[in-house]
């Protein structure tokens, strides 16, 4: 019977956005983009999360539960990039890994049994 792992990373983009940024944001972070109605919640940190703010919400709304909310344009393809190369690395503990959709990682567990 094969094995596997899954690991569900629920605040990837916004985790990769502070890695990347020249002057990461302290405090609850969104990443929007154009939607029906303005711009919208595409992804939120543990900290919006954790405020009642959550994918969806239009950025106006967003703001009037949290006016500090620091907010950044989301880039779905370099999280996605990133993810794949995340799961590149893994191949040196797990002898399988593939990306599953946009915030997931699975890996052969048969090297952890």
């Amino acid at each position: 019977m094969r094995r596997f792992v899954s690991l569900w990373l629920p605040h990837w983009p916004t985790d990769r956005w502070r890695r990347q940024a020249e002057r990461p944001a302290a405090g609850a972070l969104a990443l929007t983009a154009a939607g029906q109605g303005g711009l919208r919640l595409v992804a939120v940190d543990a900290l919006a999360a954790a405020e009642g703010l959550c994918p969806g919400m239009t950025l106006g709304d967003a703001r009037a539960l949290l006016p500090e909310l620091r907010a950044a344009e989301a880039d779905p393809l370099a999280d996605r990039a990133a993810l794949a190369l995340l799961a590149d690395w893994c191949t040196r503990y797990s002898p399988w890994s593939a990306v599953d959709g946009d915030d997931t990682l699975t890996l052969s567990a048969a090297t952890f049994v």
